[in-house]
């Protein structure tokens, strides 16, 4: 996964989008957001790796860790209130673009406890190629997949029709927009409008005059100016009144003589004129707003009239795009079983011997191993595989029971009894290396008791110790150090049975992604530092990469020496593989961004890097 943009979803109530590098740090204020994102991902996860992805359910694998129990509690407070409750979710991943949308399903009590599948469009980097599901009515959907996508492409420059009436098809949306905005502005503007006229009104009885009119005589002892420079000013300004010293005037050009002539010293200081002020700019600007608007509504007409006509010329010129358009319902199909990788190996193969009359003649035995490939294909592009570490990864007992979930150790010490790795493989070298590093031992044994605990025995200069007495700290970082054997063994499975031709691995066997959430807790500012160190390391060598959030100012630091170095040796110095976000409370994150020399382009917030400067200040 390189890319990740959630929309609607706990924190988030617009929309997120946040790159991802090798090593992506999450820093900021508490209660910015940055565990929405660690949710999400979680979520997402149990989705893709669930038998139903028709449904958004909230009862996978991950449920523990990220703590969401309905569809009602994962949209966003504010949004759901104002009954918007469409979820997305959408990520970049083996070169395409997965968007997902999700609509509430089940509602029980006021309470909604699924979502259901909206919308799941897969697109190529270029966009030339999509499969789009799509909910049409109650459990009936239409798949939409241009034929290029399931076959070999025609011409990289040929443009693809649906990507064209998707186009058309924005563009009027946002003229609609544009034009439900102008209708909200005008009405605002003549609101104003008449409060100005009310004000006018007032003003004219607080000055003894009515709305047929002044005296001019009277405006000028006012104002202290002669009839000639009177005239003279009107007429300036194209006003034309009757020449005569006992002429009447009205209201506006009275205010138009007062405005230019009366000392700001001898005008009148009333609420009203002061409102009146108000009104008068904030009317300039909703003016201003509608000369936007109306040229924006010009403008996006004449976009759809150019797109329109492009795509007729496109149809008249070129050999029509073929999309294939299967429509399903999922009474169907056995609710057990009810992927995307499954309905296009039922309703494709069947689909195209049915219309071989658009599609030319087929075999359909052809069609179904076409479509189990492609079936194939779109499970490994969707596909992604994340493992989550908490703040309390371990505990500080003697025995860890086996049967006990309450923490990271007790899972990760689950998992290698499933699949233990020796010491002399490259997990046990690994992790017996990065023990040394921080400084925890040399050695280690898990020692199983009776089948119903466990015990961690380390070997530290010789002797044998308990983890627990090593201190919480020793614990915490033995918990990562752990888990990230396991991966590593489980990925030098995957290689080692590829080449033995025993299996076949995705995408996804490769792709490994870990989420720690504050890896400094508990370590000394030494080891905080090497704790950039060994992520760095851990990617390169094995290619397992980390989403971290920290406040560890050791930690970002040392990530910063690790830019420079690597851009003083990098012949291409834009693949850094560090990437820090800061998480705003009330504002979206925003990346920090590594210079050449390692600095960060941008500013941390404040109570951040600032502190212990402040705090030395203090202590002056």
């Amino acid at each position: 996964m390189e890319n990740i943009k959630v929309s609607n979803f706990r924190k988030i109530k617009n929309s997120w989008q946040l790159a991802l590098a090798p090593i992506t740090f999450f820093t900021g204020t508490n209660n910015s957001g940055k565990s929405t994102i660690f949710k999400s991902m979680l979520l997402l996860e149990d989705f893709i790796k669930s038998n139903n992805h028709f449904q958004l359910d909230f009862n996978g694998g991950n449920q523990r860790k990220y703590k969401i129990d309905s569809y009602s509690n994962a949209v966003n407070r504010n949004n759901r209130n104002n009954l918007d409750l469409d979820i997305k979710l959408e990520y970049y991943n083996n070169g395409h673009n997965i968007c997902l949308i999700f609509k509430p399903k089940d509602i029980d009590e006021g309470i909604i406890s699924k979502g259901k599948l909206k919308l799941i469009e897969i697109s190529e980097i270029d966009k030339k190629n999509k499969l789009i599901i799509e909910n049409t009515a109650a459990d009936d959907y239409v798949l939409k997949l241009d034929l290029d996508f399931l076959s070999e492409p025609i011409k990289d420059s040929e443009k693809m029709e649906l990507e064209e009436l998707v186009l058309i098809q924005t563009q009027k949306n946002l003229l609609e927009l544009d034009i439900l905005e102008l209708d909200k502005v005008k009405k605002e503007s003549d609101r104003i409008k008449g409060h100005l006229r009310e004000i006018n009104s007032k003003k004219a009885k607080d000055n003894g005059k009515d709305e047929s009119g002044i005296r001019l005589n009277k405006v000028l002892r006012e104002l202290n100016i002669s009839f000639d420079r009177a005239i003279d000013f009107l007429d300036s300004k194209g006003v034309v009144i009757e020449k005569k010293i006992s002429a009447k005037i009205g209201n506006d050009i009275y205010e138009l003589l007062r405005k230019e002539f009366m000392l700001d010293s001898k005008r009148k200081n009333t609420s009203h004129e002061l409102n009146e002020d108000n009104l008068i700019d904030r009317l300039k600007n909703l003016n201003k707003n509608i000369i936007d608007l109306t040229k924006s509504i010009n403008d996006a007409k004449k976009r759809i009239s150019e797109l329109n006509k492009k795509l007729k010329l496109d149809q008249t010129l070129k050999k029509d795009k073929v999309v294939l358009m299967p429509e399903f319902s999922l009474t169907d199909f056995h609710n057990d079983y009810l992927t995307i990788e499954s309905v296009i190996r039922n309703i494709l193969p069947k689909y195209l011997v049915e219309e071989q009359s658009l599609f030319g003649k087929t075999d359909e035995s052809i069609e179904i191993e076409k479509a189990y490939k492609f079936g194939e294909k779109i499970r490994n592009i969707m596909r992604f595989s994340v493992d989550h570490l908490s703040p309390h990864r371990n505990t500080q007992t003697r025995l860890y029971i086996n049967n006990n979930m309450s923490s990271d150790i007790n899972e990760v010490i689950r998992d290698h009894s499933i699949n233990p790795f020796s010491k002399t493989s490259k997990a046990g070298k690994f992790l017996k290396k990065w023990m040394r590093e921080f400084d925890i031992g040399q050695d280690f044994k898990i020692k199983q008791i009776e089948g119903v605990a466990t015990q961690i025995e380390l070997t530290d200069n010789g002797l044998k110790v308990n983890l627990a007495d090593k201190g919480f700290g020793a614990g915490q970082i033995f918990t990562i150090l752990f888990k990230i054997a396991l991966i590593i063994d489980l990925k030098v499975d995957d290689v080692r049975k590829e080449k033995k031709g025993l299996r076949h691995v995705g995408f996804e066997e490769f792709m490994h992604t870990i989420l720690i959430e504050e890896p400094e807790a508990n370590l000394h500012p030494a080891l905080q530092v090497r704790l950039a160190n060994l992520f760095l390391y851990t990617f390169k060598e094995f290619g397992i990469k980390f989403i971290v959030e920290t406040h560890s100012e050791y930690l970002l630091r040392q990530s910063q020496v690790l830019v420079k170095e690597h851009n003083e040796k990098a012949l291409d110095s834009s693949d850094i593989p560090f990437i820090a976000y800061y998480f705003e409370k009330d504002d979206l994150p925003y990346s920090m961004e590594y210079n050449q020399d390692g600095k960060f382009s941008n500013e941390f917030g404040p109570g951040f890097f600032d502190v212990s400067a402040n705090l030395a200040f203090d202590i002056l």
